[in-house]
């Protein structure tokens, strides 16, 4: 219980709206919490992200919260097919087409798949086959490995897949070199069409090899009609940027190249299977100028395309659950 309760006063206090309510509104704030976690199943996250302390209770109905998320994700993608979404090595298969890079399946790969691999690429990345919010992945400058046949040693055993790192194009790499920053493009597909549901732009900060908003990257809204970012950025920190801290790149207002290309791209994947209706695509531009699909998300966390911009998107998306 004093773990938990830690937890709480340390969540609250990482937002600045919340720092900045005076003491007995800090006091009622949690107790309001507690009534809802009571009675509503409002998880601490939602509560704190996305200011419901600052909120009435019609406020509060916009947000999609964990509960809604299931709701979506049980009627939106109830099939067993998601598999394919969890396992990297599943997806890349199924998703061949969209993925623009080598990559091979350590379960099934020998020692020549492996140093063929490596001769052929400048990087690579190991990742977990059923890993997500870039955590547990490594990336490796082939030249430096001077030992094949030991690197293969360390990952013949494990559940993982080793791709070909995307060159990204100069004009999304502007932003930080360091990491691939890719965008989160939401797609929702009916009977007879595929609908953008959001799309969120995920930049990396200085030194780190992941985008996610998870790992410390910062994420931004992209108006879906025309590709530009319509929003300042924000962290996991609840600090919100104008320009990049690193790179002193301007964020908002930046015109997204290639979108017209990433928004076909997304449309086509989400047709690849069937009984997978919603689904968050993580998709780079390379070198080529061409639209390359890192993964899809079948579980799409919703926080992204609703705390930059502190907009409830559930209403956006009940209409596709009737």
């Amino acid at each position: 219980m004093k773990k938990k309760l830690q937890y709480m006063n340390e969540l609250f206090n990482s937002n600045p709206y919340f720092r900045e309510l005076s003491r007995t509104k800090k006091i009622l704030s949690k107790i309001r919490f507690i009534i809802l976690r009571i009675f509503k199943n409002t998880a601490l996250i939602d509560y704190v992200q996305y200011n419901y302390f600052l909120l009435n209770s019609n406020g509060i109905k916009r947000f999609i919260d964990m509960r809604k998320r299931r709701t979506i994700s049980n009627k939106l993608n109830n099939s067993p097919k998601v598999e394919i979404f969890d396992n990297k090595s599943l997806f890349n298969q199924y998703f061949s087409n969209f993925l623009k890079r080598q990559w091979i399946d350590m379960k099934h790969a020998n020692l020549q798949d492996v140093e063929k691999l490596i001769k052929s690429v400048s990087s690579i990345l190991v990742k977990p086959a059923d890993g997500s919010f870039g955590i547990g992945i490594e990336k490796y400058n082939c030249s430096d490995i001077v030992d094949i046949e030991k690197f293969y040693c360390q990952y013949s055993k494990s559940d993982c897949v080793i791709e070909e790192v995307v060159e990204q194009h100069q004009e999304i790499a502007q932003f930080n070199v360091d990491s691939l920053n890719t965008f989160r493009i939401v797609t929702v597909k009916t009977s007879n069409r595929v609908d953008i549901f959001g799309a969120v732009f995920r930049i990396g900060r200085k030194g780190s090899i992941v985008d996610n908003h998870h790992s410390g990257g910062l994420s931004a809204i992209v108006d879906v009609e025309n590709g530009i970012i319509c929003s300042n950025a924000t962290d996991q920190n609840f600090s919100n940027f104008i320009f990049h801290p690193d790179s002193n790149i301007q964020i908002i207002g930046y015109k997204i190249p290639f979108w017209d290309e990433i928004i076909t791209t997304v449309k086509e994947a989400a047709l690849i299977i069937d009984e997978v209706s919603f689904v968050g695509w993580d998709v780079g531009i390379n070198t080529k100028s061409e639209p390359v699909i890192i993964e899809g998300n079948r579980n799409a966390d919703p926080d992204v395309l609703q705390r930059a911009d502190q907009e409830g998107k559930w209403f956006d998306i009940k209409k596709y659950l009737q």
